[in-house]
């Protein structure tokens, strides 16, 4: 998976509704991985908030960044907030599936200097 993906000629990677199923640990080396790839920019999703809306729904997917054990597991994930705090994006969009859940989501865009000077890359994350 690393030689295919992280030794690729491409300028993007486009990684939608994906590191939010992963534990901390495995979305910290993924993040490594593509700092040491040379890929310029990382597309991903992070969802800023809650918009609302009459779904049914587990309220604890309304706490943010709360760690998970296990792959598939769900985080609601904010690369902006603790333990992320990630920089401003280069560029984002809205990406919020109305009919599907109540949680907001967005792609945002990085460079990969900004995700090798973020603190979760040095950051210690328990297993």
């Amino acid at each position: 998976f690393r030689r295919v993906l992280f030794r690729s000629k491409v300028d993007m990677w486009m990684c939608r509704d994906t590191l939010f199923h992963f534990p901390f640990k495995y979305l910290q080396q993924t993040l490594r991985n593509f700092v040491n790839s040379d890929i310029k920019y990382l597309l991903t999703s992070s969802h800023p908030g809650w918009y609302g809306g009459h779904h049914r729904f587990d309220r604890s997917y309304l706490i943010q960044n709360q760690p998970i054990s296990a792959f598939g597991d769900f985080i609601n994930l904010n690369l902006f907030k603790h333990p992320f705090n990630f920089p401003e994006p280069v560029d984002s969009m809205d990406d919020t599936c109305y009919d599907v859940g109540p949680l907001q989501r967005e792609m945002v865009m990085f460079t990969r200097d900004q995700i090798a000077n973020s603190y979760f890359l040095s950051a210690y994350v328990p297993d």
